[in-house]
């Protein structure tokens, strides 16, 4: 590999490690076996939407279901822990955020 891509051993395998973390890979002794898409890691959006690549829907929708939970129950935990002052600069991220991206809608307790 380092020789048909005229790149070191060790960029190789740190490509292969990357790749291993994406779960496209497996690495074994002499080699790497390609892993079926549908075991690739949920981190595999990002450099295949960076790259202009259409990734599964099923996959898409996945990810956006736990992201979206993940951030609610964050979300939750903030708001809960938040003083007066901390819930004014919320309101205000989420009044420029409106302003910036076109208007959505979020109840925030006062």
């Amino acid at each position: 590999m380092a020789a048909r891509f005229n790149a070191s051993r060790g960029a190789i395998r740190e490509a292969f490690s990357q790749l291993e973390q994406l779960g496209i890979i497996a690495v074994l002794p002499g080699g790497a076996l390609v892993k079926a898409q549908k075991s690739a890691s949920i981190s595999v959006l990002g450099p295949l939407v960076a790259r202009g690549v259409s990734p599964d829907l099923v996959l898409e929708r996945q990810f956006l279901q736990t992201f979206g939970s993940l951030a609610a129950q964050n979300a939750r935990e903030v708001l809960a822990c938040a003083d007066a002052a901390q819930m004014n600069c919320i309101r205000e991220m989420v009044v420029n955020l409106d302003r910036e991206n076109g208007g959505f809608s979020v109840a925030i307790p006062r």
